[in-house]
Formats: structure tokens, C-alpha cells, sequence
């Protein structure tokens, strides 16, 4: 906060977690953290009704912790604008995750010939573009809401860091979503049809599917990279 290094700040720290908003919003994002982590790590199978009504609940916390100590909590814990923000930051963290568990994970590999396998791929693409393009509708309109009350006007989205931080997180997001057109308008459709029909080969078409998803997730996480300098900045419609 005081733009010094740590070892300088080290000193302060106890007194601004027990006495003030960030540190307060930062101890209990901190223990709801460490709860998901601890819970992740138990040995149970991948997916159970217990492991998940403890995590997401977790996940929701942290979300709305790093939110309320963020530009839109300057006013307190308990505002729409918080509310907005963390909504985006949850968006965001669904449609990176999304391409990136598809791109380097579950489509990485060569679908199998029974008809299970190509099932089980053809449900997971339907999702996979149902989540990103739900999530893009959300991230636009949560992000116009942050745009309006972190610019104030239009003039310092072109003269000041955070606007420039935003123009550049704006064009990125939108290659990402023409990647995603791409992928959902021109090549899903030659690959689902593919893995309905039996005999039908399906690597030209996943081949370039994942192509087209390996190149979006750089520019997703290029575009995560200008968040943080524009929660490194000041916003100036809150000045």
C-alpha cells in the first residue's frame, strides 16, 4: 500500500491486519484459502458432495475478500460494487480455467474410438462452450459497471495507467473471444459432428481445436497480467 519494499513495511503489517479494511478483508480471504487448499489435499476421490459444499463456499470467501480490498471497496466491505467486482473476478477465473484445463488437459490427449470415449468428449465440448460463452456475457457486463466507476468519464481511459491498463485488458479479452468464436462458430461444429458418427475421424478437427484453444489461453493470461497492473494503479474516478 505504501509502495515500499517488505522488508521496510514488515514492521507495520500486525497493525494494519488487526486495524484496518484491507487487512481485515486479507485475513479472512488468507484462512478461507488455506481451508480450500486443506481440503483439496485430503485423499478422497476427485469429485464428492462433501468436498464440494466445503470448497465452493471457500472459493466464494476468497472471491469476495480480494474484491473488498481491491479499488471497489474503498467504501466499505458491504457495496454493490464489490458485489460487481467479485462477480468479474469469478468470471474471469471460470473462463481462463475453462481453456486451459481443455487446451493442456482433458482435450491434450487423442479421443478414443469406443463410443463412451467420443460421448464423453462430445458432453465436455457442449459444456466447455456453454461455460465460455455464458461467462463472456457476464465478464462484459461486470466489466462496463467496473469501467464506469473506476473511470469516472472517457477521457482517462486514454490518459492515465489504469485506462491504459484497461484499453490494453479490453483488446486482449476481445482476441481471446474471436479465438473463441472461432473455435465455437467453425471448427466445433465439424468436430462434434465428427464424434457422432462412429467412423468418423476426429484428429484434423481436435487438432486445431486445441490449437485454437493453446493460443487463446496466453492472451486470457496476458489479459490477467493487465488486471494486476490495474489493480496496481489508481483508478481515476475514484480520486
Amino acid at each position: 500500500m505504501a509502495e515500499a519494499p517488505l522488508v521496510e513495511a514488515w514492521n507495520v503489517i500486525p497493525a494494519m491486519l488487526e486495524a484496518t479494511h484491507v487487512g481485515h478483508a486479507w485475513l479472512v480471504g488468507f484462512i478461507a484459502l488455506l481451508a480450500v487448499l486443506g481440503i483439496s489435499a485430503l485423499p478422497l476421490p476427485a469429485v464428492t458432495a462433501w468436498r464440494t459444499s466445503f470448497v465452493l463456499p471457500g472459493i466464494l470467501i476468497f472471491a469476495y475478500s480480494r474484491s473488498a480490498m481491491s479499488h471497489a471497496g474503498t467504501q466499505g466491505w458491504v457495496q454493490a460494487a464489490v458485489w460487481v467486482d467479485m462477480a468479474h473476478l469469478l468470471l474471469v477465473s471460470l473462463w481462463s480455467g475453462a481453456v486451459f484445463i481443455a487446451g493442456f488437459a482433458a482435450l491434450a490427449h487423442a479421443i478414443g474410438p469406443s463410443a463412451v470415449a467420443r460421448l464423453d468428449a462430445l458432453r465436455w465440448i457442449r459444456a466447455l462452450s456453454k461455460t465460455a460463452t455464458w461467462t463472456l456475457a457476464g465478464i462484459v457486463a461486470t466489466g462496463i459497471l467496473n469501467a464506469l466507476r473506476g473511470l469516472g468519464a472517457v477521457e482517462p481511459l486514454f490518459r492515465s495507467p489504469y485506462g491504459n491498463a484497461l484499453l490494453v485488458k479490453v483488446v486482449l479479452v476481445g482476441v481471446a473471444a474471436l479465438l473463441g468464436g472461432f473455435n465455437r462458430f467453425r471448427v466445433m461444429p465439424r468436430l462434434l459432428l465428427a464424434l457422432q458418427v462412429a467412423h468418423d475421424k476426429v484428429d484434423e478437427p481436435r487438432r486445431t481445436f486445441l490449437l485454437v484453444l493453446r493460443v487463446e489461453a496466453p492472451v486470457l493470461l496476458a489479459a490477467l497480467v493487465a488486471a494486476g497492473v490495474m489493480s496496481a494503479s489508481a483508478p481515476p474516478g475514484t480520486g
